[in-house]
């Protein structure tokens, strides 16, 4: 891999991280159509660190208030008032949400790492993935209704659905990144 298709692939990675579908699967396309057989480990973790680093400085308050409401709803846990003061505070409740409706596909992850890895040497499934995120992300929407970017309103249900109801994204992403 040169230079240039280093910046190609990690332009690919910057413009479809924070979209609603997979740069895993972009990436894939990306190496495909550049002849890049594989980019090598290092290289794909460079691409998500960036990631993470741009998630974090733009989100950086949000997350330092998650924290915070996590840590004080494990103290309301102990003085047991624990749902009411997770109903007045949306950090509290954002954080615990996040949690719980991580769980699934963790577990997915877990059970079914080996398989999927082996399901992303070629561009077929994560050309039908990409295609079944998409609607499932648009299912998901109209389910959640306009409770869809308000966290204050959401249930448990909610969160369920908005994190793994796309699942296909989540193993083109986040499964092949594991591995």
């Amino acid at each position: 891999m040169d230079i240039i298709q280093a910046i190609i692939i990690g332009l690919v990675q910057g413009l479809t991280e924070f979209l609603p579908v997979s740069s895993s699967a972009h990436l894939i396309f990306a190496q495909q159509a550049l002849g890049v057989a594989d980019v090598g480990l290092a290289f794909d973790v460079l691409l998500h660190v960036g990631t993470l680093v741009a998630v974090i400085v733009y989100f950086f308050n949000d997350i330092v208030n998650m924290i915070k409401g996590f840590l004080l709803s494990l103290v309301d846990l102990k003085d047991g008032n624990f749902m009411g003061e997770l109903k007045k505070d949306p950090y509290k409740k954002l954080a615990w949400l996040t949690i719980l409706a991580t769980i699934p596909i963790g577990i997915v992850g877990v059970l079914f790492n080996d398989i999927v890895e082996s399901m992303f040497q070629g561009l077929t499934v994560p050309a039908f993935l990409l295609l079944i995120t998409g609607m499932s992300c648009s299912g998901t929407c109209w389910l959640l209704g306009d409770a869809s970017f308000q966290c204050e309103v959401w249930r448990l249900l909610d969160a369920l659905l908005s994190i793994n109801v796309p699942w296909s994204q989540e193993f083109s992403g986040v499964l092949r990144f594991w591995t």
